[in-house]
């Protein structure tokens, strides 16, 4: 009776002139969650109310898991596949997204390699500090207490279920790179844990949306000098559109090639020309072999063989390796150019890029740019 119900409502939509709202499929799908993507001038808040309300026919009523506003106008909804098709035939939804789910991506000398141009490393990671920057980690959490954060670091927002501190070490590796006082490049920016993946590494593509519009609320909201790092990719044209608009709203987004050994411009959000997109190199300035390449690549930082803040307790470390490591080297440059150079947003990307370090890398693929990150020491930036 169900999908009879179903049919007639799509026969109606077609007769009005409305075809239903396209399906986008996912690789990996988690469960029954969808989400809705909404024409802009639709109140998602009343769309929600009126899902729910019309949805009585249904035996199974829909569960609106969140509403996004920011850097998307979506809700994200728990709905069996007929209902799917009821949605796909309202007015003012643009699309429908099955959710699906990524991994984060991991296989220090690297804050010594980035301030000087060439080789030997001189045992010096003196750079601006990065004070008044603000970095979001979108990860697995941080562990915010532990002692090279000095404070600095806070549980911003978490989308996941569980406990707001990293149950499973890459994001608070990758917090360490960008702004810890011993290990990181930024070494006095805040740092705001967006949680979006499980304690397995796991990431929804849901929660990482909603991980995008809470930063990019921040930045509407008025907080300065946002840097967004994204240690991972998922195959999501919701995501890619929310990454787009809270670029729009100036917020800097950089992302890791990733570890495939392929084009990087396979990969979202890495095929976005706006987002700032990370290669790994070694210590003896090679592409790492893993390390995804290609023209969608912007620039190259150290990620092998890195050592940063540990979550087993609040003095531990670990050493990781993988683009993940090298994503947060930039977004500490990224942070420092805006803070303490007062380089505009959307003047980060090329700034980082025109005062790389050229033509030091050795064994990249035929067009990934030679270009290694070089962030400016403290001595040249004081002359």
């Amino acid at each position: 009776m169900m999908r009879i119900v179903i049919i007639l409502l799509s026969v109606v939509a077609l007769v009005w002139g409305r075809e239903l709202a396209p399906l986008r499929k996912a690789p990996k799908k988690i469960s029954d969650r969808h989400i809705v993507v909404l024409e802009r001038h639709l109140d998602v808040e009343d769309f929600a109310r009126n899902l729910f309300d019309d949805a009585a026919l249904f035996d199974q009523r829909p569960v609106i898991a969140s509403k996004l506003r920011t850097a998307i106008n979506a809700v994200i909804v728990d709905m069996n596949d007929e209902m799917v098709d009821w949605v796909r035939s309202l007015d003012g939804v643009r699309f429908v997204e099955e959710d699906s789910f990524t991994q984060v991506e991991s296989e220090n000398w690297g804050t010594d390699r980035i301030n000087q141009r060439d080789p030997p490393l001189d045992s010096d990671d003196s750079m601006p500090l990065g004070l008044g920057g603000n970095i979001f980690i979108l990860d697995t959490g941080v562990r915010i207490t532990h002692e090279d954060f000095e404070g600095r670091a806070q549980y911003a927002a978490k989308f996941v279920t569980g406990v707001n501190t990293d149950c499973h070490g890459h994001g608070t590796h990758c917090a360490g790179i960008a702004a810890g006082k011993k290990y990181g490049v930024a070494k006095k920016a805040n740092i705001h844990a967006v949680k979006v993946c499980d304690c397995t590494g796991i990431c929804s593509s849901s929660a990482l949306i909603q991980g995008v519009d809470f930063v990019a609320e921040q930045k509407a909201g008025g907080m300065q000098n946002v840097v967004a790092s994204l240690s991972l990719s998922l195959a999501s044209d919701t995501f890619a559109e929310a990454v787009h608009n809270a670029i729009d709203l100036d917020v800097v987004v950089l992302t890791s090639s990733g570890n495939d050994r392929r084009d990087a411009c396979r990969l979202i959000p890495g095929n976005i020309p706006e987002v700032i997109t990370v290669g790994n190199t070694q210590e003896d300035d090679s592409i790492r072999s893993s390390s995804n390449f290609g023209e969608c690549v912007d620039i190259l930082a150290p990620g092998t063989d890195i050592v940063s803040c540990g979550n087993d307790d609040d003095t531990a470390t670990s050493t990781k390796t993988g683009t993940s490591m090298a994503c947060p080297h930039v977004a500490g440059a990224a942070a420092i150019l805006m803070a303490d150079r007062g380089v505009a947003p959307r003047d980060v990307s090329d700034t980082l890029v025109n005062e790389a370090s050229a033509d030091k890398i050795n064994g990249l693929r035929s067009g990934t740019p030679n270009k290694l990150l070089y962030v400016r020491p403290v001595a040249i930036m004081e002359n």
